[in-house]
């Protein structure tokens, strides 16, 4: 209730908000990256020549593959994250866009 009446919300918002700030600082939780970090991204998947003609999903672009954004901080672990959609929208680079 106190939390609620510090960010005036609702109850049942600050009860959400409690467990997911409870969520974020457990051990699973990843930690930010310090210091020198190198970036990268990628693209994963087999060549679409290399496939059957009825099993080719695009042509041009990435090629139906899936991007890979990595992260690592020098001495660190790597961190790394499937890109979903890579478009303008989202920031990613195309050819031909």
């Amino acid at each position: 209730m106190q939390l609620a009446t510090w960010l005036g919300v609702t109850q049942k918002t600050a009860w959400f908000l409690n467990h997911r700030i409870r969520v974020m600082l457990t051990n699973n939780a990843p930690e930010l990256l310090e210091g020198i970090v190198e970036v990268d991204e990628t693209y994963i998947g087999g060549s679409e020549s290399n496939k059957h003609a009825h099993k080719r999903k695009v042509k041009g672009g990435a090629g139906g593959k899936t991007m890979v954004f990595g992260a690592i901080q020098r001495g660190g672990n790597v961190r790394t994250k499937v890109i979903p959609q890579t478009n303008k929208r989202n920031g990613s680079k195309n050819k031909g866009t």
